[in-house]
């Protein structure tokens, strides 16, 4: 782009240095009753229109490329953008990426093509979950235990409702949001319409992680996953099944819920009978972060600091990273959006579909 931008100033100069020599050697005549001056003034201009049309056409070209360029997520392509101090969280609807940081006790929204802020919220003292649903951010503030609910468009605090103790993730299913607290080893519902609770189910020790898909609730906790039923309440709708090792991670889709385990290991269970495994493969680290395409694969982060995406056939592949430890991702169709604590930066790319 500099070239560029060097060679239309080169051509600008050119231009207007041409057009002064011409006007220095052919100064204007005055007005003749047989036009031989007009013809002679529309001749020797002509070069010099000529040399300004060029310029004009090169400044096009810039715009365009300038226009073209406007977005800055590209696929194979880590792009970045500082993202505060220490960013832990981070979701995406596409259009527009959420942050939490959990330094300052901020969460900002970043046009996701261009990575530029639309607004910043510090309303929350120390977020270190997000989630998003009917239109809304819902923020998980651990440093007073509350859950905050922002409007997504501009940050402003819509409602508030205190957790129990030790709040550690946040996720959404329609019209309810489910929290998960460490301090009562419970699965707290809220009405996403009023920010009110309306049960909680209890769960196995060692809860973790919770995240939505395929119709249900899932949860890691000690060597096992939960998956808990829509309506589940107190005992009922809940089901644990066993896994190898400690659970890291877990993402879900319509046809497979991706767990991915502290020995390397990546594993896509059936949404309708956990028991089942669909896809097997192993990592070259132990997995940090975990995030689910809309085809059904999953991404993976590890301590090495990379991405590996695999596929509910077992086909694996290296996507790009960036060579640090990521703290969370989230995707929204073929976007890729990623948060490192240790960089303090948001990364963004397109994954190959």
């Amino acid at each position: 782009m500099d070239d560029i931008k060097d060679e239309l100033a080169a051509r600008a100069q050119r231009a207007r240095a041409s057009l002064v020599t011409e006007s220095a050697r052919h100064p204007v005549a005055p007005p003749s009753s047989v036009g031989g001056a007009r013809r002679t003034r529309r001749s020797r201009t002509i070069p010099v229109l000529a040399g300004l049309a060029a310029v004009a056409v090169g400044v096009g070209v810039l715009v365009v490329s300038s226009w073209r360029s406007a977005s800055v997520v590209a696929p194979n392509v880590m792009s970045t953008v500082s993202a505060g101090s220490r960013p832990v969280a981070v979701v995406t609807d596409g259009g527009t990426s959420f942050v939490a940081d959990a330094g300052p006790g901020t969460v900002t929204a970043f046009t996701t093509d261009t990575l530029r802020r639309s607004w910043t919220s510090t309303d929350a003292t120390r977020p270190i979950a997000l989630a998003l649903g009917n239109g809304r951010v819902w923020v998980l503030d651990a440093g007073s235990s509350r859950l905050l609910e922002l409007d997504a468009s501009d940050g402003h605090v819509v409602a508030t409702a205190q957790t129990s103790l030790h709040p550690l993730s946040v996720t959404v299913t329609g019209t309810t949001v489910w929290v998960l607290s460490g301090g009562n080893e419970t699965l707290d519902k809220y009405d996403a319409t009023t920010a009110t609770q309306t049960g909680s189910v209890d769960l196995p020790t060692g809860a973790t992680s919770v995240t939505a898909g395929g119709g249900y609730v899932w949860v890691t906790a000690s060597k096992q996953i939960v998956r808990v039923a829509p309506d589940a309440n107190r005992g009922t709708g809940v089901l644990s099944v066993p896994v190898a090792d400690e659970p890291v991670a877990v993402a879900a889709t319509p046809t497979g819920t991706w767990v991915a385990l502290r020995n390397g290991e990546l594993t896509a269970l059936d949404p309708r009978d956990p028991s089942r495994t669909l896809a097997h493969v192993a990592t070259d680290a132990t997995p940090i972060a975990l995030t689910a395409l809309t085809d059904g694969s999953a991404v993976v982060a590890t301590t090495a600091g990379t991405l590996t995406r695999s596929t509910a056939l077992g086909q694996v592949s290296t996507l790009p990273a960036p060579g640090t430890s990521l703290a969370s991702l989230a995707s929204s169709g073929n976007l890729l959006v990623a948060v490192s604590p240790v960089t303090a930066l948001l990364y963004a790319t397109e994954v190959p579909s």
